[in-house]
């Protein structure tokens, strides 16, 4: 017959024994660990590491300025592993207070790191109270990113590890602190960050290409073109070096250790809701943003901004440029032609552009007005009416003096960019097709048809003017 306490303390004996197999043997100097305090006595804190043996710590590293212990029974603290010492395994947090001397060699020996209280400023650096001790720390050591004033440092609190150590010498570096920390947190980061995600960081540097952000264990940069809607010029208008920001995280290269931010999709889109805010046929002011080949781009508002064609400038005058009529920061009045939010394009016109095409179309047959000399063909001159409206006055309604050298006559008769009267003779083709004649001279018959002549396209259009908003 089975006894059944025999069963069970076989039982008993077969659990204890797995259980000293999950015990920890030992750890690494400077090994940090979680430990739950079991008990403690006027010297030492105990505490459970998961071991064979109990781990202590010296109670002083847990007592206040006022005498007060901050720790209590129960509680679960982090520590770093020391020395094996009478059987014991000793552990100590931020060495602190009235820590040991050995226990400071012990700490730099295993990479431990120390408390420290900066008192004052030293050439060269600072120096820190810890355990007693005055040590010092250089300036180089204080930060990663380069030390800021003074004030941000003296008299407080701060953890270091121990650089150098002596009878006479002890330096400490919290800059090593810092970036055994960053690189802790850079490993979050490639655990957890993605293309899409917002996060917070702090601007560190600030170059003519863009703006580096320290997202606490890896570092970003935000392109000139990402900073904000508008066109920025100098990154110091947007942010400063030290001031915190949200920023979107665009791409991500690990390899390459490179992180791609955004500033300006980290708030709202202005172009979400364009139409909101502006129509088609709407007057409003804008001011000249750049000059272009294709025109001028002219700002609305912050983030929004439009072309004026060059053709729709000069009043008529063929221009090389934009900048001989406008200029950067010049204000003026203009007329939203159209918007398209899914390419982000906005037609502008001047004002007068506008008023001149409403006049020119008015015209009728046998009205008179004043045009400015476009180009000069074989057939004939055309004349800018106005308004994106060319007409054509042909070479036989001239009385050209010598038709032999019909072109070098008109040239010297009309220059281009001259300003002529003209008489509109006929308007066909839906107003696309003029032509003109000089006022109170008919001469007899009539032209012979111009195959060559087709009427001005108006390039301003999207059809012909959208690729050039590319890149802008």
């Amino acid at each position: 017959m089975t006894n059944p306490e025999a069963g069970d303390l076989e039982d008993f004996a077969s659990l204890f024994e797995d259980s000293l197999k999950n015990l920890v043997s030992g750890f690494e100097p400077g090994q940090e660990v979680q430990g739950i305090i079991t008990d403690m006595n006027e010297n030492v804190v105990f505490i459970d590491v998961g071991a064979k043996s109990e781990g202590v710590v010296d109670r002083q590293e847990f007592v206040d300025k006022t005498g007060e212990l901050t720790v209590g029974v129960g509680d679960t603290i982090t520590v770093h592993f020391v020395t094996m010492q009478d059987g014991e395994f000793r552990f100590s947090s931020r060495i602190s207070g009235q820590a040991a001397e050995r226990l400071l060699e012990d700490a730099y020996h295993s990479g431990i790191p120390v408390e420290g209280v900066v008192v004052e400023e030293r050439k060269g650096g600072y120096s820190v109270m810890i355990g007693g001790r005055k040590a010092f720390c250089p300036y180089s050591q204080i930060e990663i990113f380069g030390a800021g004033p003074a004030e941000q440092y003296l008299h407080n609190s701060f953890t270091f590890l121990i650089t150098q150590f002596g009878d006479r010498d002890l330096v400490v570096s919290r800059r090593r602190v810092l970036e055994r920390e960053r690189t802790q947190k850079r490993e979050a980061l490639v655990e957890t960050l993605e293309p899409g995600m917002v996060v917070h960081g702090v601007v560190r540097n600030i170059r003519p290409f863009g703006v580096f952000v320290d997202l606490g264990g890896a570092e970003g940069l935000i392109p000139m073109g990402e900073l904000a809607w508008e066109r920025v010029e100098d990154a110091s208008t947007i942010v400063q070096i030290g001031q915190e920001v949200d920023v979107v995280v665009t791409a991500i290269d690990w390899a390459q250790d490179r992180l791609s931010l955004s500033l300006r999709r980290a708030g709202t889109d202005p172009w979400s809701d364009v139409e909101t805010r502006w129509t088609v046929g709407q007057r409003t002011l804008g001011r000249v943003l750049r000059i272009i080949p294709p025109g001028a781009i002219v700002s609305l508002e912050a983030g929004i901004d439009g072309l004026i064609h060059i053709s729709k400038l000069g009043g008529g005058r063929r221009l090389a440029s934009a900048g001989e009529v406008l200029e950067v920061g010049q204000e003026l009045e203009i007329i939203i032609e159209s918007i398209d939010p899914e390419s982000r394009r906005i037609s502008l016109s001047p004002v007068e552009y506008a008023e001149a095409e409403e006049g020119v179309s008015k015209l009728t047959p046998g009205d008179v007005t004043t045009g400015i000399v476009e180009s000069i063909k074989d057939f004939g001159v055309f004349i800018n009416l106005g308004g994106g409206k060319s007409g054509l006055l042909h070479v036989s309604r001239l009385g050209l003096e010598n038709p032999a050298f019909k072109v070098r006559e008109m040239q010297k008769q009309f220059p281009v960019n001259s300003t002529v009267q003209v008489e509109i003779l006929d308007i066909t083709d839906g107003g696309n097709r003029i032509s003109l004649g000089l006022p109170g001279e008919h001469p007899e018959g009539e032209e012979e048809p111009v195959k060559d002549y087709k009427p001005k396209e108006d390039r301003s259009s999207f059809g012909s003017i959208a690729d050039l908003f590319n890149g802008l």
